[in-house]
């Protein structure tokens, strides 16, 4: 090697290690988002540009590329924090967090660069370069696999209660010992086990949203699945043929126990309405007659008996008969789904905008698919009888977040407009909505922007073993039903 331009080596005595840095200790606020970008083509350069150039309308202070070569990136192995990378380059977005009206522009512009970026991101991470509170994949997608394994494996051995967890957090393995946060090995041990003997499990709601996912990953298992539908023809071709169909209705009491015959487990879902808690109740106790030895519950963040939420309400009261039963059971009560969005994709094909009475709430939104995981989970395995378990998302968003979101998606300009209660509830009522669920979908969106689901949890990865999925994931995987109907047309007309 030559000689180093700047060498900041040197031995200095322990009184002067305070000047090694000398942060402030009220410092401004900033949001940061750094990635590795492994080349920088013009496509490359282009893509920046668009989103944080001249004339772009950033709100962005800093958009800093540096390069990774040199003897940094030719050091072997773990030698350098480098070393064992593929990126020639850095990004590093930072923007001022003056007002709340400036932090969400920067969140904005911030989802849009990493959208736009996408294509030539290697999906590595370097810890200097980090976010503030980052989700435990982008911390281990810093190391190799090999090394960050090992860390695991020391971290479980000498802090397996995650004592030490702040900053970079690296979590212990799964085997470790904490029982609220991990599964325990001898579930582990018991769940292949249970596998083999179960006959077949029941999923109800099983169209919708999260019990259409609770299918997938049960067939992803091979458990055998039946599905309680009202249309055969609609679930044939939403769930595939390799899906036995039970026909029938809630409210007909004889094929509901048609449908349990031979049911070892239930998923137990349906729809928010006027005779839920009738429904569901009446499949907890054909169930308990027939003998079923486990019911996972699907009910609501913030279910709670007098709750002024109508649905909450509900929920709670179902959850009590369903714990009183004695059957053994498992409640999850998973945040506001993004499946929700999809209400709002007609308006933002013809409008360009979304709206919603939602404020500035931060709400843990959580893709179904990662629901369905962790109802899958609760089916099969032992060790979870008796447990409410909350799910959200990995982070608190909002809509207008949600929104910068699909615009880096769509590529296309996308508002959030904040409309008042009474807007919204006159607006839900001219589309067709019954007055009494509009007004409970408004009071949902009082609430939320009170903070009532804000707070995220790790239940989703201590279930699944892996981090609950982004709305960027949920953004990508659906644009195509924002999109505005030239461009669906378009992409029909490619299909064919």
């Amino acid at each position: 090697l030559g000689e180093p331009i700047i060498d900041t080596f040197r031995e200095m005595p322990v009184a002067e290690m305070d000047e090694i840095s000398m942060d402030p200790v009220d410092p401004l606020g900033v949001i940061q988002r750094a990635e590795l970008l492994s080349d920088l083509s013009p496509e490359a350069i282009d893509a920046l540009l668009r989103v944080a150039g001249a004339g772009s309308g950033s709100p962005l202070a800093i958009l800093e590329i540096r390069q990774l070569g040199g003897a940094l990136s030719r050091t072997a192995g773990s030698l350098s924090p480098m070393g064992s990378g593929e990126a020639r380059f850095s990004m590093n977005a930072i923007g001022a967090t003056f007002t709340p009206e400036m932090a969400e522009a920067v969140k904005a512009r911030i989802a849009l660069l990493v959208e736009a970026t996408r294509p030539y991101q290697t999906g590595e991470t370097f810890l200097n370069f980090m976010e503030e509170n980052p989700t435990g994949d982008r911390v281990s997608a810093a190391y190799p696999p090999e090394d960050w394994e090992r860390l695991v494996d020391l971290k479980a051995e000498h802090d397996p209660h995650n004592l030490f967890r702040f900053n970079r957090n690296i979590p212990p393995s799964p085997a470790g010992s904490d029982p609220d946060e991990r599964l325990s090995s001898e579930r582990v041990k018991t769940t292949e086990k249970r596998r083999k003997t179960m006959t077949k499990m029941l999923v109800t709601g099983a169209t919708g949203n999260v019990g259409s996912q609770v299918i997938r990953e049960l067939l992803e298992r091979d458990v055998p699945v039946r599905a309680f539908v009202r249309d055969p023809n609609k679930a044939s071709a939403m769930l595939g043929e390799g899906v036995e169909l039970a026909v029938g209705d809630y409210g007909d009491p004889e094929s509901v126990r048609r449908a349990l015959e031979g049911v070892d487990a239930i998923f137990l879902a349906c729809a928010n309405q006027a005779r839920q808690v009738e429904y569901e109740t009446r499949v907890i106790d054909a169930a308990k007659e027939m003998g079923v030895r486990r019911i996972v519950k699907l009910s609501a963040h913030g279910a709670e008996i007098g709750s002024p939420i109508a649905f909450w309400g509900w929920h709670a009261r179902i959850e009590h008969h369903l714990r009183a039963s004695g059957i053994p059971s498992v409640i999850l009560r998973p945040s506001f789904s993004m499946a929700n969005l999809l209400a709002s994709a007609e308006a933002v094909q013809y409008t360009g905008k979304l709206f919603a009475p939602a404020g500035d709430a931060g709400i843990s939104m959580i893709h179904p698919r990662d629901v369905g995981a962790a109802a899958a989970v609760a089916l099969i395995e032992d060790g979870h009888e008796g447990e409410t378990y909350t799910l959200t998302g990995p982070e608190a968003i909002t809509f207008g977040q949600v929104a910068g979101y699909l615009w880096g998606a769509l590529g296309r300009e996308i508002e959030y407009l904040n409309v008042p209660d009474e807007v919204a509830l006159q607006s839900m009522i001219e589309q067709g909505l019954p007055e009494f669920v509009a007004a409970q979908i408004v009071a949902v969106f009082g609430v939320l922007r009170q903070g009532a689901q804000e707070r995220t949890t790790g239940t989703v990865r201590s279930l699944t073993g892996y981090e609950p999925r982004a709305f960027t994931d949920f953004a990508r995987e659906n644009a195509r039903w924002f999109a505005p109907p030239a461009i669906q047309q378009d992409e029909r007309e490619k299909a064919s």
